[in-house]
């Protein structure tokens, strides 16, 4: 049978149109004032959802951002990302390209959305007790040997009413991999909504899965993420995280096993594309959808 094809555009294009799934927030720290101080902002390069500098002693490597690590609720600085990043989707992909310099300052981490004892924290001090997070430490305590990937969603609709609160246990994902201070890890975190109100929750280092698939009955878009920070814990008087964070990520999709590869592979200055849904064609595109078309 034969089979036509009808155009309805007058021009051809290699030009892919994106799907929705995409790389929705990425932070360089590629354009950083000289000593990073208090106030800077931290460039969103694809969402516009710029971050900023609180508290004292970050630095500009050339391409991360150094953080000095400090004691829970001391003035040491840590980035503060807009409110919502995580909610607003049901499934996300969080990657990070990190490298711890000290182990000093207990539980320390790259990435910790969601919320303290009281709600939202500004600046220095806070609740103490994390309510809500989605949080990456790369070491428990000071053993850098042993880390922690977590979720935690507590309903404080029910405390001080007798009722056990919804969700109040921590859902772990402990890779326990022996690291060395100085080096460069990548890690990729995907929490995937399950289609039932749940959500399936894996954690990838250098590109390999080392933790999970584990599920949870809630999604992202159950967090209260107010305090959305990288080198500071929603436990406030946890330590703050003392290294370089050389690029952070939040996908809106979940990257399955060989994108998370690629993407380590690529590395922090490069970003490798998901498959993207095609609308128009280059010529030799076109060329060759006929050709299969006639056959």
């Amino acid at each position: 049978m034969k089979k036509t094809l009808i155009l309805t555009t007058g021009i051809l294009c290699a030009a892919p149109v994106v799907s929705p799934a995409a790389l929705i927030n990425r932070y360089s720290f590629n354009a950083i004032a000289a000593g990073a101080p208090a106030g800077t902002t931290i460039t969103d390069s694809v969402g516009g959802a710029n971050g900023v500098i609180i508290g004292d002693g970050a630095n500009f490597t050339g391409g991360a951002i150094n953080l000095p690590g400090g004691a829970g609720g001391s003035t040491a600085a840590y980035v503060d990302l807009p409110n919502g990043l995580l909610s607003s989707h049901n499934t996300v992909t969080f990657e990070a390209w990190f490298t711890v310099e000290s182990t000093t300052n207990a539980w320390g981490r790259v990435w910790d959305f969601g919320s303290s004892l009281g709600g939202e924290v500004t600046g220095s001090g806070g609740g103490g007790e994390g309510w809500d997070y989605f949080m990456y430490a790369p070491m428990q305590g000071t053993d850098i040997n042993l880390q922690r990937n977590a979720l935690r969603n507590l309903d404080p609709a029910t405390l001080g009413s007798g009722v056990a609160p919804v969700n109040a246990a921590e859902i772990d994902n402990d890779p326990n991999l022996t690291s060395l201070l100085g080096t460069q890890y990548h890690i990729a975190t995907v929490w995937e909504d399950d289609g039932a109100g749940g959500g399936i929750f894996s954690t990838y280092r250098d590109g390999v899965l080392v933790g999970g698939p584990t599920a949870s009955n809630y999604n992202a878009t159950d967090m209260n993420d107010v305090n959305n920070w990288l080198g500071r814990s929603n436990w406030t008087n946890d330590g703050y995280y003392d290294g370089d964070i050389d690029e952070f990520r939040i996908w809106n999709e979940a990257l399955d096993a060989n994108a998370v590869a690629a993407s380590f592979a690529a590395g922090p200055d490069s970003v490798v594309p998901e498959p993207s849904t095609f609308g128009l064609f280059g010529l030799a595109g076109f060329a060759l959808m006929l050709r299969r078309r006639r056959r």
